[in-house]
């Protein structure tokens, strides 16, 4: 069955802060090549220039460049994980290369975090750095990505009791980088595994350090309503409004999952059948405008039965009617005395065997059940009933009794004197 496809409503804002350049930068795949977006779907992507370091809005712009580039270049037959770890692997050397031409090797560089949906429903992840990724769903909000920051090896050492809480709080090195692009070999690349599946109305939270570091997860949460769009430029002026010093970049890209009743696919459905109705008159003739169209909305799903269904229904009454006038005027003679006789008619098509002295004969039936069955009638003034039948008592007028079995006993009137 086909059905709408969730589509991806995007979304974004940034603000440079308190800082005198803007190094972050993000982008998305173009959506002009339908063959193309049904293997690679739709990827965003967002870095943040390391700050303080040469070069770090260049670094950026040059990463998102390639990687937006590169997967460009997915072919069906590779995977959407395998196809971001060449994508981010390419940004990376390009960023090493960049800084060699500049001589600020080790000295310039960037995070990086894309998402690719597909097909509408998955997602998948991969990032180098602090930046992250959150899916918000069903009112909850979860963070997809691990930072890639000092602070993992200072909780590992907390843990193995080589150094205490409070040292590692107040270490100075405890939000720096442990991996990022522009380095000669990638310290840490995490692929999200396995991918996420997505739901009708789930949001796709990318952002920098400038929103996270400063916004709590229930901060966020609570800007994820309306469009896309004006959720991130809520986030960001929730992050302007305080008071803090020397803000940081922030940047905010925000998909939304929406789905599209204009499109047509097969992958995803949540569509019910139509309930099945009887199609009118005017249906049936080919009638079309507003009377029948007005008509047929207000039936749907209500039977409707056509006046020549009522008029095959009266036919076997009127059949009936015609015959017992017909009998009333045809002569016949006295009718010779003969014993009862007991007609029994066994769940309404089985026909019962004669017995010896009786022939099987059809008895007539409505026009609702056209099958004749047989009924088993005395020959010679004996009867041959089942035992539950009444026994055989001599009258003047024959009396027919039909017995029906598991249905109320029908007494057929006899035919009238001439």
């Amino acid at each position: 069955m086909k059905a709408a496809v969730p589509a991806v409503q995007k979304g974004n804002h940034q603000d440079r802060g308190d800082r005198e350049y803007q190094e972050d930068a993000f982008g998305f795949t173009p959506q002009d090549d339908p063959t193309f977006v049904k293997h690679a779907g739709f990827a965003a992507v967002l870095c943040d220039g390391m700050g303080g370091m040469q070069y770090g809005a260049e670094a950026a712009k040059l990463s998102v460049d390639t990687f937006r580039t590169e997967y460009r270049r997915k072919l069906p037959e590779e995977t959407v994980d395998d196809s971001l770890r060449r994508c981010v692997d390419r940004a990376n050397d390009e960023v090493y290369k960049f800084a060699q031409r500049n001589g600020v090797v080790q000295r310039t560089g960037c995070t990086l975090v894309a998402v690719v949906v597909r097909r509408g429903v998955e997602l998948h992840c991969i990032h180098v750095g602090d930046s992250r990724a959150y899916v918000f769903s069903r009112g909850k909000l979860r963070c997809l990505t691990r930072d890639h920051v000092y602070e993992r090896t200072l909780d590992f050492q907390v843990q193995q009791g080589q150094l205490s809480k409070a040292e590692a709080d107040a270490h100075p090195r405890r939000d720096h980088l442990t991996s990022n692009i522009g380095r000669a070999n990638l310290m840490q690349v995490d692929v999200l595994e396995p991918h996420e599946l997505l739901q009708p109305d789930d949001w796709v939270v990318l952002c920098s350090d400038g929103l996270h570091g400063v916004l709590s997860d229930t901060e966020i949460a609570a800007e994820l309503h309306g469009t896309s769009g004006a959720a991130a430029h809520r986030l960001v002026n929730r992050v302007l409004s305080r008071p803090i010093p020397d803000k940081d970049n922030v940047t905010v890209l925000i998909l939304r999952v929406q789905i599209d009743g204009s499109v047509q696919h097969s992958h995803y459905t949540n569509q019910k059948p139509e309930e099945f109705r009887m199609p009118s008159g005017a249906e049936r003739r080919g009638e079309t405008g507003a009377s029948s169209a007005t008509a047929v909305a207000g039936s749907r799903g209500k039977k409707s039965i056509d006046r020549r269904l009522w008029a095959l229904a009266f036919l076997p009454l009127l059949g009936a009617i015609g015959i017992g006038f017909l009998s009333l005027r045809v002569p016949s003679s006295p009718l010779p005395t003969h014993p009862q006789v007991t007609v029994e008619v066994v769940n309404g098509n089985v026909p019962v065997k004669p017995s010896t002295g009786t022939v099987a004969v059809p008895v007539i039936r409505s026009a609702i059940e056209p099958q004749p069955i047989l009924a088993a009638v005395p020959l010679a003034g004996k009867a041959t009933a089942s035992p539950s039948s009444v026994a055989s008592t001599p009258v003047a007028k024959p009396k027919v009794e039909k017995r029906v079995k598991s249905a109320p006993s029908v007494v057929a009137p006899a035919p009238a004197p001439a």
